[in-house]
């Protein structure tokens, strides 16, 4: 299973943290993306297993809208409580049919992020079955909150372009990484902030793959 997120070091000597994810750079288009007439529509389910507040999600969905919206995609999002049973979930994870060909995300919490090996993990892009597609991802929510504290900056905020990030290594596939913007590899305080204030966003080379992408999954039968 790939690692494909951020991550927080502490810098010793100062109560300064930053986020960096483990694959390499991808250099591409660095022009800004301008809004398109035509969208796809993608499927995204969110399973809120940490129990985040209803009204912090909505927050970060509005946010990964718009995002997307500014790329060529429209989101179409289905939300599941923290009740679901483990067998239910199971489920969930295996049936592809299940997700129309969209993406899941898993806002998991704090007993879960304890565990993982990649300890300072803050959002992980799985791999998918050997000639399937990728489609889940996992955010660890406690990991929002630290990041967000350190930064001065909203958790909604901060969770939003986390998901937008997420979706994106599902969409874009490996080596998806900028030197910058929404999908660089290392984040600092400085792009949390820049979240804050809405400044990242998918360039015209990452969009037109993620457009190509959801394309193809609609014409495989989902949305």
């Amino acid at each position: 299973m790939r690692v494909a997120g951020w991550r927080y070091l502490r810098r010793y000597g100062k109560s300064v943290w930053m986020t960096r994810i483990f694959p390499r750079l991808l250099l591409g288009l660095l022009t800004p993306m301008a809004a398109t007439g035509g969208q796809h529509v993608l499927s995204v389910h969110v399973f809120n297993l940490s129990k985040v507040r209803e009204a912090e999600v909505k927050r970060a969905v509005v946010v990964t809208s718009k995002v997307f919206d500014a790329a060529g995609v429209q989101l179409e999002w289905h939300h599941h409580d923290g009740g679901l049973s483990l067998r239910a979930l199971d489920q969930w994870s295996v049936d592809g049919e299940r997700i129309d060909r969209g993406v899941m995300i898993w806002l998991l919490g704090k007993d879960v992020s304890k565990r993982v090996s990649w300890k300072k993990t803050v959002g992980s892009a799985f791999e998918g079955e050997p000639g399937g597609q990728r489609n889940e991802a996992a955010i660890f929510y406690d990991r929002v909150v630290e990041g967000a504290r350190l930064a001065q900056s909203s958790r909604s905020a901060i969770l939003g372009y986390l998901m937008a990030h997420e979706i994106g290594h599902l969409l874009l596939g490996p080596n998806a990484h900028q030197p910058f913007g929404l999908m660089r590899e290392t984040w600092e305080i400085s792009e949390l902030r820049s979240a804050e204030r809405g400044d990242l966003h998918f360039f015209e080379g990452q969009a037109a793959k993620i457009r190509a992408d959801v394309a193809r999954r609609v014409g495989n039968g989902g949305r």
